[in-house]
């Protein structure tokens, strides 16, 4: 019988000691100012695991092996290699602060990004307007929308008299809905150099009957960003990109 008990007793105690746990704590700080490091980076031995330390410097690692060395690492301080001895709770490290030299910049004036972008439009247009190849047609189509902006109208109700229960009606109204739509679907026909023709082939309006206004609505926009110069409302203007 003494042989199965030592057996047993000898199985039940490496049980323990392989199930056992080896812990490592303490706290890490600045060593000129004494003030604890959070979030310092701790790996123990040279395994992948470890932990940080918490926000008040403080950290408390487990292991299943034994620790002999931790390796801190922290962002503006030497790395340091603290060797574990007996003193396994209570530790108290400092790290040591660290200066980068960074390389020397120089910055220099360089050509405006939206200086490039307007230069390679000016030089594109040429090779991109439609109206220097031999001839072309297409059909158009669009859709001219005229609202009211709500903040400038409360704005000059605020100046004038309070806004009443009929003003709130009609503000709600203006929010839902556009003052007029104008649809127009166009063809054109160009021949080089300067032979055009349009022709509007259907149109309809949502909010306004007076074909003398549809007209004039027609005449806001103009039909090519390619010249140096555009027409809007029969005055002519310089291309924003000329």
């Amino acid at each position: 019988m003494k042989p199965v008990v030592i057996f047993i007793i000898s199985f039940l105690f490496i049980g323990i000691v392989s199930g056992q746990n080896y812990e490592v704590s303490g706290r890490v700080f600045d060593s000129e100012t004494s003030i604890a490091l959070p979030f310092v980076n701790i790996v123990i031995n040279d395994s992948r695991f470890g932990g940080t330390t918490d926000i008040d410097g403080k950290f408390s690692l487990k292991s299943p092996v034994a620790i002999k060395v931790i390796h801190l690492s922290y962002v503006g301080y030497k790395p340091v290699d603290y060797i574990v001895n007996k003193k396994k709770s209570g530790i108290s490290i400092k790290m040591q602060r660290t200066e980068y030299e960074l390389s020397e910049v120089v910055v220099v004036p360089g050509i405006n990004p939206a200086h490039r972008i307007i230069n390679n439009c000016n030089i594109s247009i040429n090779i991109n307007d439609p109206e220097k190849l031999p001839a072309f047609s297409y059909t158009s189509y669009d859709k001219m929308i005229f609202s009211i902006d709500l903040d400038s109208l409360d704005k000059l109700r605020a100046d004038t008299m309070k806004i009443d229960t009929t003003d709130k009606e009609v503000r709600d109204f203006l929010k839902n809905h556009h003052l007029f739509i104008m649809e127009t679907v166009t063809k054109r026909k160009f021949m080089y150099p300067d032979r055009s023709n349009e022709e509007v082939i259907a149109t309809h309006v949502a909010g306004v009957k007076d074909p003398i206004f549809i007209f004039a609505l027609s005449m806001m926009q103009s039909s090519s960003f390619y010249k140096n110069r555009i027409t809007i409302m029969n005055k002519e203007y310089i291309n924003p990109v000329s």
